[in-house]
C-alpha cells in the first residue's frame, strides 16, 4: 500500500462506494481502486 501512496498521514477521500465492486478513493492527486477485502483492512481516522 505504501508504494501506492497509502501511508500514515495521507489524506484519503471516497470517490465511489456503490457497495458492489471496488471502492474508488482519492489519494493525494490520484485515484486508486481497492477491492473490498483490501479496503476492509485499512483503518482510517477522521482528521
Amino acid at each position: 500500500m505504501a508504494e501506492l501512496g497509502v501511508v500514515r498521514g495521507i489524506r484519503l477521500g471516497i470517490v465511489k462506494n456503490d457497495h458492489v465492486g471496488p471502492l474508488i478513493v482519492s489519494v493525494g492527486e490520484g485515484r486508486l481502486a481497492l477491492g473490498r477485502g483490501m479496503a476492509s483492512k485499512i483503518l482510517v481516522e477522521e482528521a
